[in-house]
Order: structure tokens, then sequence, then C-alpha cells
């Protein structure tokens, strides 16, 4: 069942890449070698309040340059962010959550940050806002999010 999976593990004190093999044995008593990738991801996570509004004030505050800019919401690479913590007051509408503090309903941001910011180009300046708050529900804001990734798979 891990065949060609991703396990990820989140943590804000740690960065490992290990890869694993996990032996597993089939009904046949044989022995199966299965790799399996472990990712332990240290990061913030842009959600929902982010889209629609994509207010750039916390670009120009990160030391790593770890933010990436769609259409309509911002993201950071998960493996540039060093979790200095320092774009989390910056943003005015509160869209930037410590992975360890990631409210429930924004998991699903964890996954379209990683994915996008792999997608989208990098910025580094600040630009006009699209509004001044997301007109967006966090479902609809998911929903939005998920619509890139299907996009850009």
């Amino acid at each position: 069942t891990f065949a060609n999976s991703s396990i990820r593990i989140f943590s804000s004190k740690y960065i490992f890449r290990l890869c694993i093999v996990i032996a597993t044995i089939d009904k046949h008593y044989f022995i199966s070698i299965i790799n399996s990738k472990i990712r332990i991801i240290m990061a913030f996570v842009v959600g929902s309040p982010c889209v629609g509004c994509k207010d750039t004030k916390c670009v120009e505050v990160c030391p790593v340059d770890c933010f990436y800019e769609g259409p309509d919401m911002l993201v950071i690479n998960p493996d540039e962010c060093i979790d200095c913590a320092l774009c989390e007051p910056e943003c005015p509408v509160n869209a930037i959550w410590s992975d360890d503090e990631l409210p429930a309903e924004q998991i699903p941001f964890i996954e379209i940050n990683d994915t996008m910011s792999q997608v989208w180009p990098n910025i580094t300046e600040t630009k006009e806002p699209l509004a001044h708050e997301s007109p967006h529900t966090v479902k609809e804001a998911i929903a939005i999010g998920e619509k890139h990734v299907q996009e850009n798979q």
C-alpha cells in the first residue's frame, strides 16, 4: 500500500529528507521491498484568506524569497521556507500560519502551497493587492486552490 506514495510528517523543529525501504511480507510470504519517500516539512503555509486578496506585504520581509505568485493568491515553497516567522505578522489578513498551528480547515493549503510553488513564478517585491480581504469562503478558496493544482498536474 506504500508503493509510490509520499508520507508527510510536519515539524517546525527540523528538516530531514529520507528515503526508506519498507519491507512487507505478501500473502505468499515473499518479501517485497517498497521505496517510500518521507518529507518532513518545516514551513509556513498561506491559506484561504489570501485567495482573492493577494496582499504582498509578506514577500519583502522573507530572507529566502520563498513566496510564489499565482493569479489570485500567494504560496510558500516548503522546501525553501526556513521557518523564520517574519512573514506571519506582516500579512494584514492573517493568511499565514506555521504548519504546527494550521487550523484544520486550512490543511488542503499544505498541498496547494507545495504544488503551486513549483509552478508559479517567484515574487520578491510588494505589489498592489487584489482586495483588502478575500471575497471567498474557506470552502470556495480551497476549491480555487485545488483547481490550480489540477490544472497544473
